[in-house]
């Protein structure tokens, strides 16, 4: 099996979704993830969706340490010794008063690759959450409602996962370390910048006007006779024609992009039950899609990690960590001796199971 990044450590001071996502993909891509939780509650993601926290958590270790305690600081840059990667995803300025700024995380190990994921951007020090970096990127405007996916959490954990990996391989080759900054709204914007270059090019961005967002007849959604959805995304030529021909109307196929179309597709769609049309889908190559319920979609996954290694698909597996059951291993590998762990748990500067 193919790990690209067999041999690379993390240290994981996050929680809930961001940096979990991002050590993660790390950790399905080979790196060893090890989760910093404090001594408290820890990640109270647990708690809160624990779904969530398993799908995002489970093989990875976990470390419970005080950082706020002066003892906890020796230890993590002590543990630096056995890490490629340290990410983080406090508010701007929490690492510096920890004293745990970059400066001396490299001097502790120089190669060391610090990724940090804030909110709204380093010098921005606000609360927020994936609702409200959507609010302030703009593309919450063009929803209804809110959306199920955190979108920025997502956006933000691929975005510093894809930076780490960028910085990995510059300190490897340079021999110093990197420290990658990426924000929330930073990696929604970038989601949404191809309707920010329409915005910006003074075009109408409303749910209807947009050629993907309702426009187009021959890219929407429709309803069936039974209640069910469809997708057409016939944008192409090919695919519209080809739509055209398989329901019997080849006269539609100059009018892909006539709005009058909308309500004559209606009508035809409304006409059949979902199995028909997810039938004509399965016949006719027009990118025509039955809209799936979700737990129907996922039954029977073998994961959900989007790249493969030569047609591997690796998937991070293995037990959901209980806070702080790898504390003991993973300091005595660092060069903590029996003493010394019994002197930090005793004074609760870590907490072991």
């Amino acid at each position: 099996m193919i790990e690209p990044l067999a041999g690379v450590t993390v240290l994981d001071l996050t929680r809930l979704v961001p940096g979990p996502f991002c050590g993660w993909l790390l950790r399905c891509w080979g790196a060893r993830v090890v989760k910093v939780e404090d001594t408290g509650s820890g990640d109270y993601l647990r708690d809160l969706l624990p779904p969530w926290f398993r799908q995002l958590n489970a093989g990875a270790e976990s470390v419970a340490l005080n950082l706020k305690h002066p003892a906890g600081r020796a230890v993590l840059l002590r543990l630096l010794s056995q890490a490629d990667m340290v990410l983080e995803g406090f508010r701007p300025g929490v690492m510096e008063r920890l004293g745990l700024d970059f400066e001396t995380l490299r001097a502790a190990n120089p190669r060391v690759v610090l990724v940090s994921l804030s909110g709204f951007g380093a010098d921005e020090d606000r609360a927020g959450h994936d609702l409200t970096y959507q609010a302030r990127s703009g593309l919450l405007s063009l929803m209804s409602e809110p959306p199920p996916v955190q979108w920025a959490d997502m956006a933000g954990g691929l975005t510093a996962a894809a930076g780490a990996l960028a910085a990995l391989a510059g300190a490897r080759a340079t021999g110093r370390g990197v420290h990658v900054r990426t924000s929330l709204l930073e990696a929604l914007l970038g989601m949404g910048s191809l309707l920010g270059a329409q915005a910006q090019a003074g075009e109408r961005l409303e749910r209807g006007q947009m050629p993907l967002v309702g426009a187009l007849p021959c890219y929407d959604v429709y309803a069936t006779a039974d209640g069910g959805r469809v997708a057409l995304g016939a944008l192409e030529p090919k695919f519209w024609q080809a739509f055209c021909m398989a329901v019997g109307r080849p006269d539609w196929h100059a009018r892909g992009g006539d709005p009058h179309m909308h309500a004559e597709l209606t009508a035809l769609f409304a006409s059949r039950p979902l199995a028909a049309w997810a039938a004509l889908a399965a016949e006719t190559d027009c990118c025509l899609e039955p809209v799936r319920p979700l737990a129907e979609a996922v039954q029977g996954l073998g994961g959900f990690q989007p790249v493969s290694f030569d047609g591997h698909r690796p998937e991070s597996r293995g037990p959901v960590p209980a806070r702080g059951a790898a504390t003991r291993d993973f300091l005595s590998a660092a060069g903590f001796s029996e003493q010394e762990i019994e002197a930090l748990a005793a004074e609760a500067v870590i907490a072991t199971t």
